[in-house]
């Protein structure tokens, strides 16, 4: 049996492959990179789809660009439903031209698809359900948290050639573009890993708030719920916003430096608007990690970061932690290190 690993995240994806005659995974290349955005649109003038960076780089001549729709997931619109079709149909079609025309046949592969730790089971039925409309057949759905422990536990033991015994116990924060997964190893033992569920707090949110901020600072406050509504409206175009806000963020937190600023100009020429000049600094940043957020119950992210930290500190005070591993992209920002 030969294994596909689909790392399908809101931010960015990656899918990797591991044969029945090899001891390790090897990442295949789609969208000339190993870890693609988790973006999708349709050409317009051939009405194919098209994803990751290619997308982007054609919005203006594609219907329906999208981004961030993992995290709309759970509430079952059809409209998410078929930005998931879109994207993972070309990632089926590239799997069937660098791997094998047999990819869909699940006596010969066996996908492992990551998913939030705390969806129930309805929602992973319903996930699997869509997986098995796009071809991809018998699915095995793992805690994403969990797949990074177990991961982890593996790379420690191959790193040691296998001399010594995993004994830690581990604590694993995952935390990605929309959600925040934790899972807890006590003792090395594999079979009693722990999900502690998830919170629908990501990255993601950062870069609407980056979004909402240049909208602000753009529009005169008679044209701010105009452009408001477009964009409630207008998901492709939001979508290109987002998209631009989370490659300055990305900038931003890489300089890891005092007074860093990184600007775009975005162009739109549509809906009467020409540009909106995204900004990211120290100041814009504070701002959005202290703002009130509607998806935080009205709190900053910041203090709902700390809120979930706290809480599972609490679930854990009587339960010993060696070692803490941080995961998924957003780990990456030094405001979450630091807390």
């Amino acid at each position: 049996m030969n294994y596909i690993g689909f790392d399908l995240g809101d931010g960015e994806s990656s899918v990797a492959l591991l044969n029945e005659d090899s001891r390790n995974a090897s990442i295949v290349i789609i969208d000339g990179r190993e870890s693609f955005p988790t973006a999708v649109g349709t050409l317009k003038e051939t009405h194919s789809h098209i994803i990751g960076s290619n997308a982007i780089a054609n919005e203006s001549i594609c219907d329906d660009f999208r981004v961030c729709f993992k995290q709309h997931f759970a509430d079952n619109d059809i409209d998410v439903y078929d930005c998931y079709q879109r994207f993972v149909s070309v990632v089926m079609q590239a799997l069937r031209n660098k791997v094998s025309e047999k990819i869909s046949n699940p006596a010969e592969f066996r996908f492992v698809i990551g998913h939030p730790a705390g969806w129930n089971e309805t929602l992973k039925k319903r996930y699997e359900g869509m997986l098995n409309a796009c071809r991809i057949e018998n699915p095995l759905l793992v805690s994403e948290s969990r797949a990074a422990l177990v991961h982890y536990a593996s790379t420690y033991l191959l790193g040691n050639s296998g001399h010594e015994k995993f004994d830690m116990s581990v604590l694993i924060c995952d935390f990605g573009s929309s959600t925040i997964d934790f899972s807890y190893l006590p003792d090395g033992i594999t079979d009693d890993i722990r999900s502690l569920g998830h919170k629908n707090l990501g990255g993601g949110l950062i870069d609407k708030q980056i979004v909402m901020n240049s909208v602000k600072r753009y529009a005169s406050s008679k044209d701010k719920d105009k452009i408001l509504s477009i964009l409630n409206s207008d998901k492709s175009l939001l979508s290109l916003l987002l998209i631009k806000a989370r490659d300055l963020k990305e900038k931003y937190f890489r300089a890891n430096e005092k007074d860093a600023e990184f600007s775009k100009d975005v162009t739109i020429q549509r809906h009467g608007m020409e540009f909106i000049n995204i900004t990211v600094n120290d100041s814009i940043m504070e701002s959005s990690l202290n703002a009130p957020i509607r998806e935080c119950n009205d709190e900053s992210l910041r203090y709902a970061l700390d809120s979930v930290l706290n809480e599972v500190s609490e679930r854990l005070k009587d339960d010993p932690i060696d070692k803490i591993v941080l995961t998924g992209g957003a780990s990456r920002m030094r405001f979450f290190q630091e807390m």
